[in-house]
């Protein structure tokens, strides 16, 4: 199972997210029950997968990177948030 652009995760447990798609640079770590939404899943320009996915989190619109993989492992996909 791949991580699609566009959708939307509800996590199910703590996730360390990154300043940057590659390398160290912890940014913060985002806790079980936060939402957030995959911005991006290639390289810019090239097509090719990210190492970490650019994400934005619905509650404060925090943007960062996280692991795919840790994502797929404690999170869900979800449905976005109804319009106000």
């Amino acid at each position: 199972m791949g991580v699609p652009q566009g959708s939307t995760w509800r996590l199910l447990g703590d996730l360390d997210a990154y300043s940057r798609p590659t390398g160290a640079g912890l940014a913060t770590q985002v806790r079980r029950g936060r939402s957030l939404r995959v911005l991006d899943v290639h390289q810019a320009g090239t097509g090719l997968p990210t190492p970490r996915l650019r994400v934005r989190l619905l509650e404060d619109g925090y943007p960062c990177w996280l692991d795919p993989g840790a994502l797929i492992r404690h999170g869900e996909p979800a449905l976005p948030p109804a319009a106000r």
